[in-house]
């Protein structure tokens, strides 16, 4: 399965607790209980010192079973974690990838290329464990707000764990499973006193359920990161609106691309929505009212000239796409998008090109090999000014993402002439640096 969803990738560096060990669920209870038991005596009820142990312990219940191992651990810190070695080991294969499975008594561990990639519970004393010490944690601070600090480093610590557990589960293939997590993360991390909820999880909770199916859930889940505003807003109205299409709400769906174009028309996921969305009814002129509406109201803005560009490009209509991406440099000669989107226009029409050629029967005509070679070199030709435009007015960042397609597009052509093979020259020396 291809991983695309969004979580952090900071590697935790943590010391575990050197009497840290995998419990099994029986041994677990007779700790929880014994906390419970105290929290539900009427005489305790009202002390937070008393829901702080609870929390603790439901805490530890999970990380007893797993030994607190994360995505992103080595071999070598993950066995520190687990004090203990592996009962079996096996290779299997999760996206596409060779997968060592070891499998402990409590917890199987997933490792690609030495890393952990994936853990799995297999004996858990409370399924809910970390929901459990999430609102115990919560009923502490209730009683005594002092507690603040305490409880917050709590439930981010919780949260983190549920993060990590959505993560696994979706390499494992149990999408609804990752769903589940991901949206309990961002519950416990709305819980955080001060927070504002964590909008990756969110977001992954809503594009986890759909891509098992569950459109409905799906969509409830991207509306709630497009009511709270979150970074990723605006790929969650593209993201809505594909759950109204398969649910079969044309209008819904419609009118929520509509909405996210207003609010954000450089998107390039609500656009290809909007493209789709058009080329389904039958309009091929829809997405061109709505771009020449936004740009009535805002004719000083680039990106809208960029965007239809990009939608032309889409389209495989190359010269009304150059009209528009130069228009957009003509509005702001320091729009570097408009640039390096015309010339990644033509490297991308370039290996359509190859891949076109590569494909033809072994009975092809010599001329038509011919007339393909005409036309990937000129496809690259095309790309060199807009690309070295882009090049000059970028950053260093930006400059280093165009330079390696600049110097493999001069290597094609260096045969073209000198001042080709020095401009290649220039960026093998550039990427050397």
């Amino acid at each position: 399965m291809k991983r695309i969803l969004l979580v952090a990738s900071a590697l935790l560096m943590l010391v575990p607790f050197a009497s840290a060990q995998l419990k099994s669920s029986a041994d677990v209870k007779k700790y929880v209980e014994s906390a419970k038991a105290k929290a539900d005596n009427p005489k305790n009820a009202t002390k937070a010192a008393v829901w702080m142990k609870l929390g603790e312990a439901y805490y530890k219940a999970y990380t007893d079973a797993t030994g607190d191992v994360q995505i992103g651990h080595d071999a070598t810190n993950a066995e520190l974690f687990l004090q203990a070695k592996p009962l079996s080991s096996e290779t299997v294969v999760l996206e596409g990838l060779q997968t060592i499975k070891n499998v402990y008594k409590t917890v199987n561990v997933y490792f690609q290329n030495g890393v952990v990639c994936a853990v799995e519970p297999t004996d858990l004393a409370y399924p809910d464990a970390l929901e459990l010490s999430a609102a115990a944690y919560a009923k502490a601070l209730e009683l005594d707000p002092k507690k603040q600090e305490d409880v917050a480093n709590a439930l981010s610590r919780i949260a983190d764990r549920l993060n990590y557990s959505g993560s696994s589960y979706y390499t494992l293939g149990n999408l609804y499973r990752s769903s589940v997590d991901f949206e309990k993360s961002y519950n416990v991390s709305k819980m955080i006193p001060d927070g504002k909820g964590d909008a990756n999880a969110l977001y992954n909770a809503g594009l986890t359920s759909a891509m098992a199916g569950d459109y409905a859930r799906g969509a409830r889940l991207f509306q709630l990161v497009i009511d709270a505003k979150y970074d990723n807003t605006a790929d969650a109205y593209a993201r809505l609106a594909d759950c109204y299409d398969h649910l079969g709400q044309a209008d819904k769906q419609k009118a929520i691309l509509e909405e996210g174009f207003s609010k954000y028309p450089e998107n390039e996921n609500i656009l290809l929505g909007l493209i789709n969305l058009s080329m389904k009814e039958g309009d091929p002129d829809y997405v061109l009212k709505l771009l020449a509406q936004a740009k009535e109201m805002d004719p000083s803005n680039a990106s809208l000239w960029y965007v239809e560009g990009n939608m032309f490009a889409k389209i495989k209509e190359y010269d009304k796409a150059v009209e528009s991406y130069r228009k957009s440099v003509e509005i702001d000669p320091d729009y570097i998008f408009g640039y390096y989107a015309e010339g990644l226009m033509w490297a991308t029409r370039y290996d359509e090109l190859n891949d076109e050629v590569t494909n033809l029967p072994v009975t092809t005509p010599y001329a038509t090999y011919k007339k393909y070679d005409a036309m990937m070199e000129d496809a690259l030709m095309k790309a060199v000014d807009p690309l070295e435009s882009a090049f000059e007015k970028g950053d260093k960042q930006f400059k280093d993402a165009i330079a390696p397609m600049l110097r493999t597009i001069y290597y094609k052509l260096a045969d073209k002439g000198e001042n080709y093979k020095a401009r290649y020259d220039f960026y093998e020396a550039y990427a050397a640096e």
